[in-house]
């Protein structure tokens, strides 16, 4: 399940990055953070860490 994403996005002829899609769920998100009254930069900042790890592990799936 793990190299499931980055494969049905090579299938599909997607980008591993996908920034429209990206910046509505960062929104949305930081905005569900502000209404629990969490700080918005401080989950902007986890959300940005957990994207960049999960695109890192993509191009490693698809470069094997």
């Amino acid at each position: 399940l793990h190299d499931a994403l980055p494969i049905y996005k090579k299938e599909h002829d997607m980008t591993v990055l996908q920034p429209t899609r990206y910046d509505e769920i960062l929104s949305k998100r930081i905005n569900q953070a502000i209404d629990l009254d969490m700080d918005g930069e401080f989950m902007k900042s986890v959300l940005q860490a957990i994207h960049e790890e999960s695109v890192r592990q993509q191009m490693n799936i698809l470069n094997k």
